[in-house]
């Protein structure tokens, strides 16, 4: 906008100065013109009616025969050289208003110039004042974009602020177990010795003591407990039972204080006692493998902490020996971590 009002202004310049320079160059010729042209015309009449008197006052002289005439032409001469300096006078005045229409043009082309002039400058103030005013909305919606930005990104801040101060939060209060497996994994070593003849299979039920620390600074809500055997090629005599049988049951429910422990059983809950969670098969075929690799214990724990956020701790042991009481870490991160769960 203020660039096609900027070549407005620039024409309304050049138009007014053409329009004014017509204007006194023509108001200047006519009026001198004119005035000139009147007063030499009144000039050559004069200068002829000058002549023409002074021809007949000559004749005059020349035909008079006595001094009467002589008189009569002198009177004559007088009346004439009146006459001439009244039409003298008057061209002088004719003159003189000539000079004056001329001295008049000028001064209405100089009131002109000055209109001229005053109407610029008011234009120019105008075409500032706009610019000024657009500069300032320019400057004041800059202003409000760059406040508005700096409103979101402190709200950003805050927001990361706030995720950051949480997650600190998180870190310092979160509540943390730990697992630990006890045996004997076996009810008794008898039932891994040699097959006798004509023994075919026989029943082995395992045990393991499970133990759970709070080791962080809140309290836990234990939701859920699963202990079970590892399946696979390897283990082919392992058969599980079905969930809400000995393990996996989704009513359980056991609170853990912090800095304490408690002992858990699939079926029995917080207990001190240990019952078998599982049985096999064993055959003479598998006794010797499952002697060397017997299957891992796996387990699931889901607890909550206070604020109801819920984690999913997963963990695996292996007995080791199958005979004794220790049991050891199996399957690295793949079978031993924790979450937090969505819902």
């Amino acid at each position: 906008m203020s660039k096609r009002f900027e070549n407005g202004y620039v024409a309304l310049f050049v138009t007014c100065i053409f329009l004014l320079t017509c204007i006194g160059f023509t108001s200047v010729f006519f009026a001198f013109s004119k005035g000139y042209q009147s007063a030499d015309q009144e000039h050559s009449t004069y200068y002829a009616e000058r002549d023409d008197a002074e021809i007949r006052y000559s004749k005059c002289l020349n035909a008079a025969t006595d001094l009467n005439g002589a008189r009569d032409c002198i009177n004559d001469s007088s009346t004439t050289s009146r006459q001439a300096q009244r039409a003298e006078q008057n061209l002088n005045t004719q003159r003189e208003m000539a000079q004056w229409a001329e001295s008049m043009g000028w001064a209405a082309w100089l009131i002109g110039a000055s209109t001229l002039i005053a109407t610029i400058v008011g234009v120019r103030y105008v075409f500032l004042t706009l610019i000024a005013t657009q500069v300032m909305a320019d400057d004041t919606r800059e202003i409000g974009e760059k406040q508005v930005a700096a409103a979101f990104a402190a709200i950003d801040v805050a927001q990361e602020a706030n995720k950051a101060a949480a997650l600190q939060f998180r870190a310092a209060f979160k509540p943390w177990i730990s697992v630990e497996l006890k045996g004997p994994f076996l009810s008794e070593t008898a039932q891994i010795k040699m097959f006798e003849v004509g023994e075919a299979q026989r029943m082995v039920s395992l045990h393991a003591k499970t133990f759970i620390h709070c080791i962080g600074e809140i309290p836990v809500t234990i939701e859920d407990f699963d202990l079970r055997l590892g399946e696979g090629a390897d283990w082919p005599y392992v058969q599980n039972p079905p969930p809400g049988f000995g393990a996996g049951t989704t009513d359980f429910f056991a609170i853990l204080p912090s800095k304490s422990t408690i002992q858990l059983d699939p079926r029995l809950g917080i207990t001190e006692h240990s019952i078998s969670f599982n049985f096999i098969m064993l055959t003479p075929e598998n006794r010797s493998t499952f002697m060397l690799q017997p299957p891992p214990v796996l387990g699931k724990i889901v607890y909550s902490d206070p604020m109801g956020v819920r984690y999913e701790h997963r963990f695996a042991f292996i007995a080791s020996p199958v005979w004794g009481d220790s049991f050891k870490r199996y399957g690295g991160r793949q079978h031993n971590y924790e979450r937090e769960m969505d819902d």
